[in-house]
């Protein structure tokens, strides 16, 4: 496979990849907005831990694990700031 063949597919990963980042940060912020309604806190420590777990037991990637986990920790940073 060519160079320039890579960086196309890594181009349309990306385009897919902002697409759902969008679509996750508006649910984020809907749901931000139901917790102040219900007056709920923006913090779930245990639904992150169930999240953490679900998605590392379906990852079924050793290797490329930790650098999932630190981008999804960031993505769950990220939908806690969009949510206040």
């Amino acid at each position: 496979m060519k160079l320039e063949t890579m960086r196309k597919e890594i181009d349309q990963i990306d385009d897919a990849l902002m697409t759902l980042f969008k679509q996750r940060m508006h649910v984020a912020k809907n749901i931000g907005a139901l917790k102040r309604i219900a007056g709920l806190p923006i913090e779930d420590s245990a639904r992150e831990a169930r999240m953490m777990q679900m998605r590392q037991e379906a990852f079924a990637d050793e290797s490329l694990w930790p650098y999932f986990e630190k981008w999804f920790n960031m993505l769950v940073d990220m939908s806690k700031e969009v949510q206040r």
